[in-house]
Formats: structure tokens, C-alpha cells, sequence
């Protein structure tokens, strides 16, 4: 179906909404779309899920020695429970990806680091993903994209 057929269909309804808003609504919702599918694939190519390349690229961005505590990936990835985080750990753990250790100093404390697959699929993955990303900019000239970015800074908190 067409924005314009969606936007026709919405006025039928109400004709007192905001045609603007309401395109600006379906572009955001299919370009989301877009980049959701584009990173579910991408993702797939790499063996992992969305959560857990959030997890490795979470532990690379920390830089090295690429580790991070169970509660600052935790807080970092706005992962919703600590059930949540550790099983995701546990499948990047039985991927060969991270490993778990408990803190010399506080034994209750668990640090999850990358392994060197983990490294390597990063080091791989992050130039390749961010490409995949800039293809959909391929039709854009430099003052759209200024001006894309400037629109989406004034959007975004």
C-alpha cells in the first residue's frame, strides 16, 4: 500500500488529524522497518542475534582489553532484567565469543570479556554494518545529509 493510499485512509477516519504528521509517521515507521530488517540480516550473517551484536559491539566500544562487569553491560545494553543479560552472555559464552570470569577483587562481581573471535568478528563486522547502513544514504548529496543529521539532532533527546 502507498503513503498516499495510508494518509487517504487515515483522513477518511478523521478528517481532523494532521496530514504532515501522518506522513512523517509512516516514513519513520517504514524506515525503521528498514533498518530493523537491515540488522536482523546483517546479525544473521554473523551467527549472532540484534541483542547479542549489542552485546559484543557494547563490549568493543569499552575498548581494550574489551571487558566490561555483568552490571555495567547490563546497564549499558538497557537490557531489561539480569535474567535477560545472562542468557544472552551465556549464548555468546557457548559461541566461543565472550567468556565469564568472577573479579579477583570482589569475588561477587563477574566480568564478561571479549574472546579473540569476539575481537576479530567486530573488527570485521562494525566497517561492514556501518556500509550496509550508508547504502541507504547512497542517493543523498552532502548538504541532505547535513541536513538530515541536524533535523534528527533537533528531534532526538
Amino acid at each position: 500500500m502507498s503513503i498516499e493510499e495510508v494518509i487517504e485512509q487515515w483522513l477518511s477516519v478523521d478528517m481532523k488529524l494532521n496530514r504532515d504528521t501522518i506522513e512523517l509517521a509512516i516514513f519513520f515507521v517504514r524506515f525503521g522497518s528498514l533498518l530493523s530488517d537491515i540488522r536482523n540480516s546483517f546479525c544473521k550473517g554473523y551467527g549472532v542475534n540484534v541483542s547479542e551484536f549489542d552485546v559484543l559491539a557494547t563490549l568493543f566500544l569499552s575498548g581494550i582489553p574489551f571487558e566490561l562487569t555483568a552490571k555495567e553491560l547490563k546497564e549499558r545494553t538497557l537490557l531489561p532484567s539480569s535474567g535477560a543479560s545472562s542468557n544472552r552472555i551465556e549464548r555468546l559464552n557457548n559461541k566461543g565469543l565472550v567468556v565469564r570470569r568472577y573479579d579477583s577483587i570482589d569475588k561477587r562481581s563477574v566480568i564478561i570479556s571479549l574472546t579473540s573471535d569476539g575481537v576479530e568478528l567486530m573488527s570485521n563486522a562494525s566497517p561492514e554494518f556501518f556500509d550496509e547502513i550508508g547504502k541507504l544514504f547512497k542517493g543523498l548529496n552532502e548538504a541532505q545529509i547535513s541536513q538530515l543529521k541536524l533535523i534528527f539532532s533537533q528531534l532526538l533527546p
